[in-house]
């Protein structure tokens, strides 16, 4: 028996129309926590070349919930299990960074470039197996800053016992606060994509049956979070590059339980690959065409180096770090953002970082781009190099004079260089898969690895599945023209000359 989804409010979205709203949600999404979003551009600087490209992360968080749920509903989730994935999806991106994926970079590759780690959240814990599908173990990954965030508000523990937990028949009997804090765990492994390993299962005993296919609707080439965002940028941007057809995509959503490990795979009717293609080839098109745009790529860029280089030089960014290094500092400012006053977590937002950048925080070179952001100034692109194709001949690009420019741009401090390598997919065909895993296990026959492997790329991409057969990739199937050309790969060099202040 369990609790029925009711809708206590609504807001009104210009890509899927009115959003309910359960009780539990509501109260969510009038913390400050979660109202920071709206302070976070969905694509950072995008919006200076695409003028309309406004959205922040608090629409996109709502989108995602709002298609996580008709993804569950179409796999027979029972009204619970529809909540869980809704927060899910509600609050997967709650601990992002300023201008969403650049700077979230900076901090990455500050944090890689430094000998001492910090363990934080549940990642800490070394006793839990998991899997991960997209490798969200980096504990600056703004979804390991999220689920640091979930795990340590009282403000969101105390709303999901009182809304979600207390008098739902589920948790009978039951310490509301205990069964909180498991919820808000399982929420944080869908949210990074954690699944346990079969003798070692990390989830609730109150949800761990559907914990696969709740994982796969979040992450993998075919989640919620991929269709909101390629529907919204599209709409917001002003171009068709990510429309595809939603409803056609979930109508055709299924699942099966994997004959060799058990788990369930989520997966399309075979009926659904003409969608599931439109799906895939839009997304490249986004991303080599809105994404990595030349304009919104240097841009990009300047705002990644200017934080990247103000972390280096151990000038920390004000308020967040309180004069020590910011980027070790930023898990604990997420973990104490409720109890410390001083913690500004709330506030780190894209006009507080704006704000952030001084010229006697920087080196003449940052100065520059940060110039650049704050007067809306573009660095003009000198040179280009674009390879496309199916299979492309890597050899011949990098053996251009640009490419070699590109190699030796560490020692060519008066232009910037930078490559973007777009494929279709992460995933290679069944023949070539194979072929890397025997060279992997070598002539070691470790069936432990070689099955995780094989688990791991079904878990992980966009599958077909068809009656009485083995699940498949997209990318293998006959009926997919996706077979001919999964290699589509969009490459290209580019070279920015730095404008004089």
């Amino acid at each position: 028996m369990t609790n029925k989804i009711r809708f206590v409010n609504s807001i009104l979205d210009n890509v899927h129309g009115f959003i309910g709203l359960t009780k539990v949600e509501s109260e969510i999404e009038r913390l400050p926590i979660f109202k920071r979003l709206q302070n976070i551009s969905q694509l950072g600087l995008t919006n200076r070349i695409f003028p309309c490209a406004l959205h922040n992360r608090y629409t996109h968080s709502l989108g995602v919930m709002h298609i996580v749920d008709q993804m569950a509903i179409q796999l027979g989730f029972d009204d619970d299990e529809r909540q869980l994935v809704r927060l899910a999806g509600m609050l997967h991106d709650i601990g992002h960074y300023p201008f969403s994926h650049d700077v979230e970079k900076a901090y990455k590759d500050y944090h890689e470039s430094i000998s001492e780690s910090v363990a934080v959240g549940h990642n800490s814990d070394k006793k839990e197996k998991k899997l991960f599908l997209n490798g969200r173990d980096n504990p600056y990954h703004h979804e390991a800053i999220g689920s640091t965030i979930i795990r340590h508000s009282a403000e969101i523990t105390n709303i999901v016992a009182e809304h979600y937990v207390k008098d739902n028949p589920k948790f009978a009997d039951k310490d509301p606060e205990s069964v909180a804090n498991a919820i808000l765990r399982d929420i944080s492994y869908i949210i990074t994509g954690d699944i346990g390993e079969p003798d070692w299962p990390i989830f609730s005993e109150y949800f761990r049956e559907k914990s696969d296919m709740m994982v796969q609707i979040m992450h993998s080439e075919l989640d919620a979070d991929r269709f909101d965002y390629l529907l919204r940028d599209s709409t917001f941007s002003g171009t068709s590059y990510g429309s595809f057809d939603l409803s056609v995509l979930i109508r055709e959503l299924t699942s099966t339980k994997d004959s060799k490990s058990g788990r369930y795979i989520v997966g399309i009717l075979p009926s659904g690959i003409g969608c599931a293609e439109q799906f895939l080839l839009n997304r490249y098109f986004a991303y080599s065409q809105i994404i990595h745009h030349k304009d919104t790529a240097i841009l990009g860029f300047a705002l990644q180096s200017a934080v990247k280089l103000l972390l280096e030089s151990g000038k920390a960014i004000p308020g967040v770090s309180k004069g020590k290094t910011c980027a070790a500092d930023i898990i604990s400012a997420a973990k104490k953002y409720e109890s410390d006053p001083d913690s500004t977590f709330i506030k780190f937002t894209d006009a507080y970082l704006i704000n952030c950048f001084t010229d006697d925080r920087c080196d003449e070179q940052a100065s520059k781009l940060i110039h650049c952001i704050k007067h809306y100034m573009v660095p003009k692109m000198e040179d280009e190099l674009i390879n496309v194709g199916i299979n492309n001949n890597d050899a011949t690009m990098n053996t251009h004079p640009l490419f070699q420019e590109y190699l030796a741009s560490e020692t060519n401090r008066g232009y910037i260089y930078l490559l973007k390598d777009v494929p279709l997919t992460s995933h290679k065909s069944q023949a070539e898969f194979d072929n890397e895993t025997s060279e992997i296990i070598g002539a070691n026959e470790d069936s432990t690895t070689k099955e995780s492997r094989r688990l791991d790329r079904l878990l992980d991409g966009l599958v077909v599945i068809d009656k009485d057969k083995e699940p498949i990739l997209l990318i293998d199937s006959e009926q997919s023209m996706l077979r001919d050309i999964y290699k589509l790969r969009y490459r290209v060099v580019r070279k920015y000359s730095i404008p004089k202040l």
